[in-house]
């Protein structure tokens, strides 16, 4: 499917100087995830109230191009705290706090409802092995589904001791994955899952949201304390912070090419960082 995106209107970008080449996009409301699909982006909105658990019915996805411009604010609405997004088969695939949720990306009609049983907080959502893996951050399990069946199975369930599982991402075959408390009382950890069984890395320890893989090295995004927020860049024994302004609930980000996009939840703003 050749879909392409056509921009109707503009959003002026403010661009602030830091050692990263670094683009601010205001306006958005509360938004938690990005994902790409050919010339175009799509961020999840929560809503304009940090209500990441409220079916309120003000949830929206948004189209940008990927410079960041601001196509169509809400592409796609009615939705209640939609988080994690991937993009398989032509359907927009994204996790609205206990049911995946897909749309077609040419028409948005709805095309896909599967709700999970006992689901608490869904949140990342990671294309895999020709299934989907889902984090849901209250229940501490990690889920995998079959969109052709409209089935799910647990793929990995962590111990409550390290906090649920949030954002997710591949690394040679393995498994990472940032823990969050959704209460934001204590630390959590990044960890990886191969072969059924966990490591956890000691050395990174926060609030951790987002996560990607840049040039071998893991980044992990931390709320800190919502106000401080920071990107960490793991080589596998140690750790070190990207040159980024403070920001502001750091969330589910997004890595294309060397183009890191960090939706801070707390500051209603896309961070569009160079990483080159």
């Amino acid at each position: 499917m050749k879909t392409k995106f056509i921009i109707s209107s503009l959003c002026a970008l403010a661009i602030s100087a830091f050692a990263l080449e670094v683009k601010n996009i205001d306006g958005f409301s509360s938004p938690e995830a990005v994902t790409s699909y050919q010339d175009g982006l799509f961020v999840s909105n929560v809503g304009k109230k940090l209500a990441p658990l409220a079916k309120d019915g003000d949830g929206f996805i948004s189209l940008l191009d990927l410079d960041g411009n601001i196509i169509k604010m809400d592409f796609i609405t009615g939705l209640n705290a939609p988080k994690g997004m991937v993009v398989k088969d032509g359907v927009l695939y994204v996790a609205d706090i206990d049911t995946l949720k897909g749309f077609d990306i040419t028409t948005k009609k709805p095309v896909f409802n599967l709700k999970i049983n006992g689901a608490v907080f869904l949140n990342d959502l990671l294309d895999f092995d020709g299934s989907l893996l889902l984090s849901d951050t209250g229940t501490g399990i990690i889920h995998q589904i079959d969109t052709s069946k409209k089935t799910y199975k647990t793929f990995f369930k962590l111990d409550s001791k390290l906090g649920g599982p949030n954002g997710m991402i591949f690394k040679d075959g393995e498994l990472f994955v940032a823990t969050y408390d959704p209460n934001g009382v204590k630390k959590t950890n990044l960890v990886k899952i191969a072969g059924g069984k966990l490591t956890k890395f000691d050395s990174m320890s926060g609030l951790l949201d987002g996560i990607a893989v840049h040039e071998g090295k893991v980044l992990v995004s931390d709320w800190v304390d919502g106000k401080n927020g920071v990107v960490y860049s793991f080589d596998g024994k140690s750790f070190s912070t990207l040159d980024l302004p403070k920001l502001l609930g750091p969330a589910d980000m997004y890595l294309l090419n060397d183009t890191l996009y960090i939706p801070q939840m707390a500051g209603n703003r896309l961070t569009i960082a160079n990483l080159k």
